[in-house]
C-alpha cells in the first residue's frame, strides 16, 4: 500500500486480487468517514492516470470518495497475454473483486467510454451493487443495429496507426501516444499536447501497454441494448456533439431506453479535458443525490 497526497486529495494505492490478476486501484479521499462511494471505470486504453483532476478534487470537494482502478491490461495492472482473450463480462468481475476486497456494498458508478460499457453491465448484472450511473461517451453495445458507426476518417486514421505500428525509441513512443489522442478531439478546446506527453510519460513508466486487448474485448461481447429498460437506478448521460467515436444517436438511445435526461457538451469530441471536469462532475454529484 502507498499513500500520497496530491493537491486537496489523499490517495492511498492498493493492489487488489480479481482472479489470476491484480488491480492497481487508487481511492482518492478526503478526511471523514461513512461518505458515498464513487467508482470511476475508465476508457479503453486509458489508466486511471486520465481522470483531470478538476473533476477529481469536485467530487471530493462535494464529500465523496473515489475509488479508481487501471483496467486490466493497462498501466500498473496485470497484463494479459495476447493469445489469452477476455470480453467486457471479465472487466464488470474486476470491477465486483474491487468494491468486494474494499467492502463496498453500494456504490456510485461513472464510467466513460468502455469504462460506460462496464458500468451499464455492472449495473445490470449487479443491480443490488449500484446507487446510481452515470455515463459519459459511451454506447449500449458497439454493433447495436441502426447505431451510427465511427467516422470513416477515424477509422482510417487509427488503421494506418496500428498498421504501422509503435515507434522504438522511448521519445517517440510518448509522441505516439499523445498525438493519437489528437484523433478523438472536438473543436471546444485546443488540444493539449503537453498534458498528452506528460500522460503517456506516466502510463508508459508505469508499464502500460502500447497496445492491449481491449477494443477487442468490447467487440467480443454482444450488444446489451434490448436490456436497458430493465435498470431502475438513477441514471444520466453525458455526450460530447461531436464525438466521432459514438456520434450522438448512441447517447440518445441510451437516454431513452433508460429514462435519462442527455447533458450535451457542446464542441466535445471523444474525450475528456480538465476543461469541463467540474461541469462533467456536477452532472455526476446530481445523479447521486436522486431518489
Amino acid at each position: 500500500m502507498e499513500q500520497k497526497t496530491a493537491g486537496r486529495q489523499a490517495t492511498t494505492t492498493l493492489w487488489i486480487p480479481s482472479g489470476d490478476l491484480k488491480l492497481c486501484v487508487d481511492e482518492h479521499t478526503a478526511l471523514g468517514s461513512g461518505r458515498p462511494v464513487l467508482l470511476l471505470l475508465c476508457a479503453a486504453e486509458q489508466t486511471a492516470a486520465h481522470w483531470p483532476p478538476s473533476f477529481l478534487d469536485a467530487i471530493v470537494d462535494a464529500g465523496v470518495d473515489i475509488v479508481a482502478f487501471d483496467t486490466r491490461d493497462s498501466g500498473r495492472s496485470s497484463k494479459i497475454p495476447s493469445d489469452v482473450g477476455y470480453r467486457l463480462g471479465d472487466l464488470v468481475d474486476d470491477a465486483v473483486s474491487v468494491l468486494d476486497a474494499l467492502g463496498i456494498e453500494r456504490v456510485h458508478v461513472f464510467g466513460r467510454s468502455m469504462g460506460g460499457m462496464v458500468a451499464q453491465l455492472l449495473a445490470l448484472d449487479h443491480p443490488s451493487q449500484v446507487e446510481s450511473l452515470t455515463l459519459m461517451s459511451t454506447t449500449p453495445g458497439p454493433g447495436s443495429i441502426g447505431l451510427s458507426t465511427p467516422e470513416d476518417d477515424l477509422v482510417e486514421a487509427i488503421a494506418e496507426r496500428l498498421f504501422n505500428g509503435p515507434p522504438k525509441e522511448a521519445d517517440e513512443r510518448v509522441e505516439w501516444l499523445a498525438e493519437g489522442q489528437r484523433l478523438f478531439c472536438g473543436q471546444a478546446f485546443p488540444f493539449d499536447v503537453e498534458r498528452e506527453r506528460a500522460l503517456a510519460r506516466h502510463d508508459l513508466a508505469s508499464g502500460h501497454p502500447l497496445e492491449s486487448g481491449h477494443g477487442t474485448a468490447v467487440f467480443a461481447t454482444k450488444p446489451w441494448i434490448d436490456r436497458l429498460a430493465d435498470l431502475a437506478v438513477p441514471t444520466a448521460v453525458i455526450h460530447g456533439d461531436e464525438d466521432h467515436v459514438y456520434g450522438f444517436d448512441h447517447a440518445q438511445a441510451l437516454a431513452s431506453r433508460m429514462g435519462a435526461d442527455v447533458k450535451v457538451l457542446a464542441g466535445l469530441g471523444h474525450e475528456f479535458p480538465p476543461e469541463v471536469g467540474a461541469e462533467v462532475a456536477s452532472v455526476v454529484l446530481a445523479t447521486m443525490q436522486r431518489d
